[in-house]
């Protein structure tokens, strides 16, 4: 009996401790700085801070993937993905990359993908509620009617996206992709969490990731 009892009250603490770190997941914010660069060598920074910047995810990615977890100044876990692919194999993926662009792109701008897109956009928006948004850069395609298309659709992301600074030129005579873009403010995780979840799980969706999925592994 006795056993029980301090078993029980155990799991009582247990149950308290989680109920306490949702209930702070839930009231307290994340602030976040993200930079993004995209170009033949593409590069990300991100920063996470949370509980009055006692809590620190530091997301860097160069030449491999590194994750950095910080409790106040000291970095307590980090995990990091190292490249170990050949100069043979990263030549082929390069070609690889290049052929299936395009590809992207187009299945990017279908019709019902395309407006599934620009709802989670908008909501994520909503939700995430940027500071301030900066994207300057180059972009252009093989074929000029796609890179048409994008110069009519960025404008409309302009519109939307509150605080924005974009400055993108089209190119319509070469294949090139050169753009910074920068963006920092405050969120809630788990509702960041939830709709992507109700994004990913839409038919349309699916549809274009499971694609996607079978061009890279062919």
């Amino acid at each position: 009996m006795f056993i029980l009892i301090t078993f029980l009250k155990v799991l009582g603490i247990l149950l308290c401790v989680i109920l306490f770190i949702l209930a702070l997941l839930l009231f307290i914010p994340f602030k976040y700085k993200l930079y993004y660069n995209i170009n033949d060598s593409s590069n990300f920074e991100g920063t996470i801070l949370w509980l009055f910047n006692l809590f620190k995810i530091k997301a860097l990615q160069e030449e491999n993937f590194k994750i950095t977890l910080f409790i106040g100044s000291k970095a307590i876990y980090v995990i990091s993905e190292s490249e170990h692919s050949e100069d043979k194999e990263v030549k082929t993926d390069n070609k690889k990359s290049k052929k299936t662009k395009t590809n992207n792109i187009k299945n990017f701008i279908e019709k019902k993908f395309l407006s599934c897109v620009l709802s989670y956009f908008k909501d994520m928006l909503k939700i995430v509620k940027p500071d301030e948004v900066k994207i300057n850069g180059v972009y252009g395609f093989d074929d000029p009617c796609i890179t048409g298309l994008l110069s009519g659709f960025i404008p409309i992301i302009a519109q939307v996206i509150p605080h924005s600074h974009i400055n993108l030129n089209p190119v319509f005579d070469d294949d090139v992709i050169d753009i910074k873009a920068s963006m920092c403010g405050k969120t809630f995780l788990f509702l960041m969490v939830f709709r992507t979840l109700k994004f990913i799980l839409k038919k349309d969706v699916r549809k274009i990731l499971l694609k996607k999925s079978k061009t890279s592994e062919t």
